[in-house]
């Protein structure tokens, strides 16, 4: 897949910052990164794919410790349920609501939703 090369003047400090890194953020350097951007939906547009087979991950940038996508859904979509292993996750709602659904496994080695959270634009 091509990246494409050319970034808004508001997303290019944080690929700046993303690209300077040699292991994996803390969560906190990565969620105080995240907030001093003041990025809308016109910075990510050239990024921005859907589809009517389900949600899309649009590689935006990555090296060899992160990777940033922008992942679209349509309304009714969903990602199959995942966990992140050991990895860590930021998340900015764009555009809609993004609906977040915590599982935990049972006793008997099923899993069940024990919350879940509608996170709605501008939220990190």
């Amino acid at each position: 897949m091509e990246l494409a090369t050319q970034y808004s003047t508001k997303l290019q400090p944080f690929i700046d910052y993303l690209s300077r890194l040699t292991e994996r953020p803390s969560i906190d350097d990565l969620s105080k990164q995240m907030r001093q951007m003041s990025i809308t939906m016109d910075d990510v547009k050239n990024f921005a794919h859907f589809s009517d087979q389900g949600y899309r991950r649009n590689v935006v940038f990555q090296s060899d410790v992160v990777q940033l996508l922008c992942l679209c859904w349509q309304s009714g979509q969903r990602s199959p349920i995942h966990d992140h292993a050991d990895s860590i996750c930021g998340v900015k709602v764009m555009q809609g609501v993004a609906t977040e659904t915590i599982f935990e496994h049972t006793p008997s080695g099923y899993i069940k939703p024990i919350t879940s959270v509608d996170y709605h634009a501008g939220v990190l």
